[in-house]
Parts: structure tokens; C-alpha cells; sequence
């Protein structure tokens, strides 16, 4: 089903780097607090789904941007850190980063003890499980909803109050950093994380039957902001829902609602 791979938000790789990560905070038996078990469980049993509803990726995230800043923004500073955490090169050694025993990026160069690398990961999750208790309250209201969202920014909305204006309002939406369904965003310990980048549109064509294709896109068809066509189409795009495309000429004109006259 096109649809359903096209709406995919699981991440295989995001899955074995949460189960990483719990597997060595087990293994070291330690007295955890009953929010720290539960939080614990998540990384734990998470499948890799990026759903509206998911816990586990508001957690996940802000871990593993707490442990790769913890680790590494003391030698590169926190500007280079920040750009860096917004590469692909990042992206693509998370899990080789964590597994490395003796990685010399572990210890503090600030500092004149020598850190370990089971220093950094469980005052991280420690010290992140705390903040989410505080911003978000009880587990069941870490939701991905609540910390994923997508605002389509217009140039002149970048100042306020414009943004009330132009731009299609930030909300909820599902998928996550490498899925298909790609809502990607820069990692940060803020609680809100918004999107950066993802699909343009989203269309599936049968060419043995093209008169019934859907799409849909992130905004609207028009690019008018007084038209009621400017973000018609946002809540179904945020939602996995698609649209017919029109492409017989007579269902375009029997459908039409409107004439734009060019002077």
C-alpha cells in the first residue's frame, strides 16, 4: 500500500539506538527513581514509531542531544556543536559514537578528572528525565504531539506580529528524523522541536488509472494569503489524509467555484 509507505514514521536505527542506550543503563544495576524506571521502560520497549501519541521520541531525542552535547560541545564549543548537531555526518554515527568504550570525546577537557562515558550517559538520562517530568508532567503527557511541530513560515511572518498573518500555524505533526514519512529537525534540549525540512507534496499516481490519483500538499494551491485556498490543505497533510486530483478537463470545469480575470 503506497499510502501507508508513504506515511511510514518507524526508524529502525533509532529503535537500536534506544535499545542501546537502555541495555547500558541496566547493566550498570542501578537505584533508580520510580520516573526514571518508567522512563527507563520506554527506550525499552519502543518499536521506533514516531506516531502523534508516541512517548518514547520525546525522551529519546532529548537524551541523545543531552549526551552528544555533554560529550562533545566542551571541545568544539557550543556554536560548532550546534551546527554540527544539524549535519548528516552527525546523523549517521549516533550509534558508533555511543558504543565506543574509551571514546576520548567522553571526558571533560574542562575539567581535571578524567570522565567516563557511563558518567556522561546516566547523567544525562537523569538529568533529562527530570526536565521532562517539569515541562511536561506525568509520562503519559510526553507525547510526540505535544514536541514535534510543523509551522510553515512565511518571509514576512518571520517578524511579529506577521506570523499571525501569513504563516500556516505550528501544530502536532507525526514522523521524525530518517523516517519516510521525514519531519526533520535539528537536535536541541528545547521541548519543542520544530520542523526544518520534509515532503514538498505528497502524490501517488496509478498509470493504470490516472484519473483517480490523490495528492495533497503541506499548505494550500494558492499562495495568497487572503484565499481561503492558502492552508485549506494543511490539517489533512498533517493528518496522512490525501485528496483526488482532478485531470479530466470537463470534471475541472464542472467543479470550478471561482474565475480569475487578468487585467
Amino acid at each position: 500500500n503506497m499510502m501507508e509507505l508513504m506515511l511510514d514514521g518507524v526508524s529502525n536505527q533509532h529503535q537500536l539506538t534506544a535499545h542501546y542506550l537502555a541495555g547500558f543503563i541496566k547493566s550498570k544495576n542501578l537505584n533508580l527513581k520510580e520516573e526514571e524506571e518508567g522512563a527507563l521502560a520506554l527506550l525499552t520497549q519502543w518499536d521506533g514509531g514516531h506516531g502523534l501519541e508516541a512517548q518514547t521520541p520525546v525522551l529519546y531525542y532529548r537524551l541523545l542531544s543531552n549526551i552528544l552535547e555533554k560529550a562533545m560541545q566542551d571541545e568544539l564549543g557550543q556554536e560548532h556543536f550546534n551546527y554540527f548537531a544539524s549535519t548528516h555526518a552527525m546523523k549517521q554515527s549516533y550509534l558508533r559514537f555511543l558504543m565506543a568504550e574509551n571514546n576520548p570525546w567522553w571526558n571533560d577537557i574542562q575539567t581535571p578528572q578524567n570522565e567516563t562515558k557511563q558518567e556522561v550517559i546516566i547523567g544525562a538520562f537523569k538529568k533529562v528525565v527530570k526536565e521532562l517530568n517539569e515541562e511536561f508532567g506525568q509520562q503519559k503527557l510526553w507525547q510526540w504531539q505535544n514536541a514535534h511541530h510543523l509551522e510553515h513560515v512565511h518571509p514576512i511572518g518571520r517578524k511579529k506580529p506577521f506570523d499571525r498573518i501569513f504563516n500556516v500555524k505550528a501544530t502536532g505533526v507525526p514522523g521524525g528524523n530518517e523516517t519516510i514519512n521525514s519531519s526533520s529537525f535539528p537536535l536541541g534540549n528545547s521541548s519543542v522541536y520544530n520542523v526544518s525540512y520534509g515532503p514538498a507534496m505528497r502524490r501517488i499516481i496509478d498509470f493504470a488509472d490516472t484519473q483517480n490519483s490523490i495528492s495533497i500538499s503541506p499548505t494550500g494551491q494558492s499562495g495568497y494569503f487572503m484565499s481561503p485556498h492558502y492552508s485549506d490543505q494543511a490539517e489533512m497533510y498533517n493528518h496522512g489524509v490525501f485528496r483526488k486530483q482532478m485531470m479530466k478537463k470537463e470534471e475541472i470545469i464542472n467543479g470550478k467555484i471561482g474565475t480569475i480575470t487578468f487585467f
